[in-house]
């Protein structure tokens, strides 16, 4: 079983790029970007198949309560340090504090970015 967890830039779309600046999606277009070709789309379905169908860490039998990077950071006793966009969104201008992340209720809809990334996101018009 796999968990979805999309980290700018290291997902396709974004990894094709040239250079990281050209990676960075402006501002209001994330959702073509995202699930367009070769991009999230796919992966993004095959979760919300796997949901609707109760299928793997959605066997409502024995849901996953955790994801793994929360187990991860909870062992390790550090601080959220990827700010997030909410993919289900796709005109959102808005990057979400780290600690804000889980209120977009789907993991496949959570585009995470490293902190040391924010400039080039917020020189692009991102919030």
């Amino acid at each position: 079983m796999s968990s979805p967890y999309f980290i700018w830039p290291n997902v396709n779309p974004f990894r094709r790029a040239a250079s990281l600046i050209n990676a960075v999606p402006p501002a209001g277009n994330i959702g073509q970007v995202a699930d367009g070709a070769g991009g999230l789309g796919i992966a993004r379905q095959w979760v919300r198949d796997a949901r609707k169908n109760h299928l793997g860490i959605f066997d409502i039998s024995n849901p996953l309560m955790l994801q793994p990077f929360e187990l991860r950071l909870l062992a390790r006793r550090e601080p959220l340090y990827r700010w997030v966009i909410d993919l289900s969104d796709p005109n959102t201008m808005t990057l979400l504090r780290p600690e804000e992340y889980y209120v977009i209720p789907n993991p496949e809809d959570r585009l995470f970015v490293p902190e040391a990334y924010v400039p080039l996101f917020r020189g692009r018009g991102w919030q």
